[in-house]
């Protein structure tokens, strides 16, 4: 992976410019022209998306290149991404910045913990850095913003060699069981499962009923960290929707990086039939390997 940030931007910068003119001091970077890259042009890099939304808090350049990502114009295989998105509050711009995450992910890239990085106009809701009793809104920004620019130019994702994966699941006992049973018997020697929570993976289960994750699935992202992957069994419709809940909650205000391709989902299934399933369980298989590279 390549040192140098690539800087993918978004919209016409304007306090964004002065907030990434501070996160970049001191750090390598180059920017990336949206328009020009080509299908490889971003792979095996640092990526920091970069987004300025209009009064009404939208960017159409984002939402064309995620199009250009669903259909595999460009790729991001090897690569780790994050983002800063400056808007409007009360626009499309986060959930638009979700899902050109997803769509990047979805292509091969990881994306960093905390990757999401988001301020409305009077960049109010930004979290105060500890111990800085008069530090202004502005200064609390360009704080975050050069902390998530150096956490994602020091990322050095190093294999392990017998990872260990914490599996969790806020389905049924008897469902969580069988799965581990099927796990046990499929998947390939090097992966160990951890009754702790401090494995250096997590391997989510998650079973989309009602279009949106239930509390119990959510209170499983907030208390855990390191590296995650999801496999969501949708017997409902809204698995996209429900899918960008999940990596809002896990990587935009949680402390898990997701593992390239990290969402997979079944959609038309439930967890009982994905496990019945020989074709389903071979492509979960599939996906831990992937997680484990």
């Amino acid at each position: 992976m390549d040192n140098p940030i690539r800087l993918v931007s978004f919209g016409r910068h304007t306090r964004l410019g002065d907030v990434l003119e501070h996160a970049f001091e001191g750090l390598p970077f180059q920017t990336a022209d949206v328009a020009d890259l080509p299908e490889k042009g971003l792979e095996h890099h640092k990526v920091l998306f970069a987004v300025s939304a209009d009064s009404l808090g939208e960017n159409e350049e984002m939402r064309g290149f995620t199009a250009r990502l669903l259909r595999g114009e460009c790729r991001l295989e090897g690569s780790v991404c994050a983002m800063v998105a400056d808007g409007e509050q009360g626009g499309a711009v986060h959930t638009d910045a979700l899902r050109l995450l997803l769509a990047a992910n979805g292509t091969g890239a990881g994306l960093l913990s905390l990757a999401l990085l988001e301020s409305g106009r009077d960049i109010r809701n930004l979290q105060k850095t500890p111990g800085k009793v008069r530090e202004t809104p502005f200064e609390r920004y360009c704080m975050l913003a050069k902390s998530l620019a150096t956490r994602l130019f020091e990322y050095d994702p190093h294999p392990v060699e017998r990872a260990k994966f914490h599996f969790c699941t806020a389905l049924s006992e008897g469902t969580e069981q069988d799965w581990r049973s099927a796990f046990a018997h499929r998947v390939d020697h090097d992966l160990v499962f951890s009754e702790t929570e401090n494995a250096d993976n997590t391997l989510l289960l998650a079973e989309n009923r009602t279009g949106m994750p239930d509390e119990r699935t959510l209170a499983l992202l907030q208390r855990g960290k390191g590296r995650l992957g999801c496999l969501i069994a949708s017997p409902e419709t809204g698995s996209d929707f429900y899918a960008l809940a999940l990596l809002d909650q896990a990587c935009a205000r949680g402390r898990f990086s997701l593992a390239p391709e990290g969402m997979l989902l079944f959609n038309g299934m439930s967890a009982v039939e994905v496990l019945a399933s020989k074709p389903a369980l071979e492509r979960a298989n599939q996906a831990i390997k992937r997680m484990l590279r």
